[in-house]
């Protein structure tokens, strides 16, 4: 079976709206898909959050826009395979037009992403 279809943009998500990124399995906004008998998934991801780092000698402070609310803060000390990805789990504050996370400033390397919650 083939279905063609499009992905609906804007979708709303928290506070604003956010434009059509990509399909999990590639192609334009509208195109055709084959429908395999067997159950499958297929997604379409929105734009994603900028998170903002800042510091100054003591602070890392990881900021994001209120439209992305709620997002899970992940941290890790490398990116060598297998990553070891840990929650961060210091609190998250409201500032005008988006939240923040403070974070004790360590001198050792750390990486960060976010994820939906």
């Amino acid at each position: 079976m083939e279905r063609s279809g499009p992905a609906l943009t804007p979708q709303n998500w928290g506070a604003g709206a956010r434009d059509f990124g990509l399909w999990s399995a590639g192609g334009a906004a509208r195109h055709s898909i084959k429908i395999p008998i067997t159950h499958s998934a297929l997604a379409a991801s929105v734009d994603a959050p900028t998170i903002e780092l800042t510091h100054d000698n003591e602070i890392l402070t990881l900021s994001w826009a209120d439209w992305a609310d709620p997002l899970q803060l992940m941290a890790a000390i490398n990116l060598v395979a297998p990553v070891t990805w840990h929650s961060i789990t210091t609190s998250v504050c409201s500032i005008p037009g988006g939240y923040e996370v403070r974070l004790p400033l360590q001198e050792a390397q750390q990486f960060f992403r976010s994820q939906a919650l």
